[in-house]
């Protein structure tokens, strides 16, 4: 299908909608030609499962000149229609099979069976490579964009002429790249506005992801799903605070060249924010926006292997709170601690900025993946401080501080 050069209709829809895509590349930047088309199927096109045809219930063909006007992606087309663009533009490519690095690691010594492996193609590009994943979901992952369990794996070359030559040398590796680990941030700020008088709240919450929070998380913020895969809480979203309604204040900014940030606005509605107490106090329970992705569960005692966090990162969720009227703040050393671990700290600091506002910081640091076994035991005080149910601020009316 790739390599078909019969002038039909399907093959000149394709050369339309690569002329289209690139119009403006100069001929010479045909890394950039291919980049430009991976993006806008990343960005662009839908997607579908093809469950019918697994199942021989559609027995249609590809027709990818068909998918490419319509900007849809068949999951049975995902090599057949990168095969076929980057040939158009007269580019060598080859595919990167990967491995979880969670699960493992393939070398010459190890490779899992390829039937359900996922792949990246590869183009060269100056001195590098410019790698692409075919998604498999609405919203894709820009060129050169891995997810944590890909970035620094060994991946398994595959190169279409040595296939076709039959070339008995053993199978080549490479080495997958790594982000900036300093560029992994997110940082979702909420700022609420209350009035004792009512249990309901209002207000907005500003979002930015970067590096890996990006790619793992944005997808969810666009209304797809967040990589299974993964901590669900990469996909944390305001809109998943119980009680709460969000809606985008104009458009997101996304970036498709690393570190692929991303920002948006929401305004919020939050029912039933405020909890009566009994004796005027009102209690407002902040755990559902401490969205940290970490273990809920971590036993230290009797550990004899090693700890890894996800990625190096920097994580600050801010809950900045405005009152309709001055407020008496019950114990607001409760929600003041810090911890830390050889390769982490967290910090959750409350502060009183003045008569009718409170300000909640959490804020967790990855800065080094790697846990050593004797460090089990501030690992597991680290996740129980942050995985505690009782954040909770709790006020009532009352004079000026």
């Amino acid at each position: 299908v790739a390599l078909k050069r019969i002038p039909d209709r399907q093959n000149t829809l394709v050369k339309r909608f690569v002329a289209q895509t690139c119009s403006g590349i100069a001929d010479s930047l045909k890394a950039r030609k291919v980049e430009a088309l991976h993006e806008r199927i990343a960005r662009d096109f839908t997607y579908a499962n093809d469950r019918d045809w697994y199942f021989d219930i559609d027995r249609g063909l590809e027709r990818i000149g068909d998918q490419v006007e319509a900007e849809r992606l068949r999951d049975i087309s995902r090599y057949n229609l990168y095969s076929k663009l980057i040939q158009m533009l007269g580019l060598p490519y080859v595919t990167a099979y990967v491995l979880d690095k969670r699960a493992g690691g393939l070398n010459d010594q190890f490779a899992t069976p390829m039937w359900e492996t996922e792949w990246l193609f590869g183009v060269r590009d100056g001195d590098g490579m410019l790698w692409m994943h075919p998604k498999r979901q609405r919203h894709g992952w820009f060129a050169n964009e891995l997810p944590f369990y890909w970035e620094g794996t060994m991946a398994l070359l595959v190169d279409r002429q040595r296939l076709i030559e039959d070339d008995p040398r053993p199978p080549l590796f490479v080495e997958l790249p790594i982000g900036e680990p300093s560029a992994n941030v997110r940082a979702i700020e909420h700022q609420v506005r209350v009035d004792l008088a009512s249990p309901d709240a209002e207000g907005e919450a500003r979002v930015f992801l970067s590096g890996q929070f990006s790619t793992m998380g944005r997808a969810a913020f666009l209304g797809d799903r967040s990589d299974s895969t993964a901590h669900a809480s990469y996909g944390h979203v305001p809109a998943a605070i119980p009680g709460c309604s969000a809606k985008r204040m104009g458009d997101p900014e996304i970036g498709s060249d690393p570190p692929f940030r991303y920002r948006e606005q929401e305004s919020l509605r939050l029912e039933g924010f405020r909890k009566e107490q009994g004796d005027g106090w009102f209690a407002f329970d902040l755990r559902p926006f401490l969205a940290h992705a970490v273990p809920e569960r971590f036993r230290g005692a009797g550990r004899h292997l090693p700890f890894h966090w996800d990625f190096a990162q920097t994580d600050r969720f801010i809950l900045d709170i405005a009152f309709a009227e001055p407020v008496e703040v019950m114990d607001l050393t409760r929600l003041q601690e810090s911890w830390s671990t050889p390769g982490a700290r967290y910090m959750l600091e409350a502060t009183r900025i003045d008569a009718s506002h409170v300000r909640i910081e959490s804020r967790f640091e990855v800065l080094r993946e790697r846990e050593q076994t004797d460090a089990a035991m501030a690992i597991e005080a680290l996740l129980r401080a942050m995985n505690d149910p009782d954040r909770v601020l709790r006020v009532r009316p009352g004079p000026a501080p």
